[in-house]
């Protein structure tokens, strides 16, 4: 199979992915939503095109349409029965096809709307040309606020390390003048800290809103997963700032999405848009190197955060085991959701074949590594993982690299790949724990660590 049947699949399990941890997200009721004042026109693998209009002015989808062509320089057509064909040359086939949707205030998903419709009755609208299973690029934030109409952002919060990570990524770095105290990547970061160029707002888990408005940012942009960073940003949108809620990231497909928000929010479309294409097409190469060697093999794997008798360990629904789907391995823990805390008997009743610690207590040595397998306790040494000398160590800078929810994500994957599928990644010998180094144990990925 090809490499394109290959990004496909990924598309299409990261969609399924999105739908799946979608119908959970619940919108806050306490703030006053912010709605677009324009539409969007979305050609499909979030590609899209955001125009500014006046939603008192166009009060329908259809006019909308017909100024967003008209301002952009797009044909469009329309077929006898009112129905859109053909915007800008991407023309409905038996699988795609155009059609107008909207976003509830109070809800996140996407909905096919009537092109008559008010779109003062929506979030955001947009034309989309999607297939049946496909729903357009996210709307909203994890507030429920459009991500869309915002002016360029020229200083910026970031209250945790993945959002700085994503803004490093995108090239936005110059904009931070506040980040949280473990944010250190990209590199840069840590020496503008230090002179005090860029302040700190506080932890990551307790960020500061006293010292968040002492920067007096243009926009301010919180992680979802953390119930004080949604606090902290609805709270600067009651006093009139901009604040953006970011995803939890448990999963690929929402750390896409966040990468995609951040690009949108800040003015760097393009950025962003490059950004993903780069981990898309990396994810894609690696899949399709896994899959078309008749060298690879599916395995039994179990992700942990510690060596210690009782681990946290990825189940289902989290973006390493996302990575675990890709790499033609079985997650041991698939009928568990998130991030769970498992015993040791649950290690010996898997039998993972292979086993990876990701764990940032440890150094990357030899005398780190046999710390690891020599404290383990008889439960882990009972799986053929032990047995077979088949346990890796992620440690160091480059634990912290899987530990955040980051565009980073395809060197996770990669590395993963390489473990599990040894045979199949044979152009670098990999040893069994990984450090401060990890970029020399990679080929598809090397490029993409985003720093400076």
């Amino acid at each position: 199979m090809d490499a394109t049947k290959f990004k496909v699949t990924i598309t299409v399990i990261l969609l399924t992915i999105g739908v799946i941890l979608g119908v959970t997200l619940s919108i806050p009721d306490d703030i006053t939503v912010k709605q677009s004042n324009g539409v969007v026109i979305d050609f499909g693998d979030r590609v899209v095109t955001w125009t500014n209009a006046d939603i008192n002015v166009y009060d329908s989808g259809t006019e909308l349409l017909d100024y967003a062509c008209d301002h952009n320089g797009y044909a469009y057509a329309i077929d006898p029965d009112n129905h859109v064909t053909d915007i800008n040359g991407t023309v409905e086939t038996d699988t795609r096809s155009w059609a107008y949707w909207g976003i509830v205030e109070g809800e996140s998903d996407w909905k096919k709307i009537n092109p008559t419709s008010d779109p003062r009755d929506y979030v955001v609208t947009s034309w989309a040309y999607c297939s049946s299973d496909e729903v357009p690029a996210v709307g909203v934030d994890a507030l429920g606020n459009s991500i869309y109409g915002y002016p360029r952002t020229y200083s910026v919060v970031s209250m945790s390390p993945s959002v700085t990570e994503i803004l490093g990524s995108i090239g936005a770095t110059v904009p931070i003048v506040g980040v949280d105290m473990y944010s250190d990547h990209p590199s840069s970061i840590k020496g503008r800290v230090n002179s005090g160029e860029i302040s700190i707002v506080g932890g990551y888990t307790n960020p500061s809103f006293e010292l968040v408005m002492k920067c007096n940012a243009d926009m301010v942009i919180g992680d979802g997963s953390q119930y004080v960073h949604a606090e902290v940003c609805k709270k600067l949108i009651k006093n009139g700032s901009s604040a953006v809620l970011l995803y939890d990231g448990t999963d690929i497909e929402s750390i896409l999405d966040n990468i995609f928000i951040v690009g949108r929010v800040m003015g760097y479309d393009l950025a962003a848009d490059s950004v993903l294409m780069d981990i898309e097409d990396a994810m894609g190469n690696i899949v399709h190197r896994i899959y078309s060697s008749s060298e690879s093999k599916t395995q039994d794997v179990l992700i942990a955060l510690s060596g210690d008798k009782a681990p946290w360990a990825a189940g289902s629904d989290t973006y390493a085991s996302n990575c675990l789907d890709l790499v033609k391995a079985e997650n041991i823990l698939s009928d568990n959701s998130g991030w769970v805390h498992i015993s040791s008997e649950v290690i010996a009743k898997g039998n993972p074949s292979k086993i990876i610690v990701v764990a940032g207590d440890y150094r990357a040595t030899e005398s780190d590594y046999e710390a690891l397998l020599r404290n383990l306790s008889p439960e882990w040494k009972s799986t053929d993982a032990y047995k077979n000398g088949e346990i890796y160590l992620i440690c160091e800078s480059a634990a912290s690299m899987a530990s955040r929810s980051s565009p980073r994500i395809a060197q996770v994957m990669e590395l993963f790949g390489r473990f599990i599928q040894s045979d199949v990644f044979t152009d670098l010998e990999i040893p069994k724990y990984v450090g401060d180094n990890y970029t020399d144990y990679l080929t598809y990925t090397k490029q993409y660590s985003y720093d400076e």
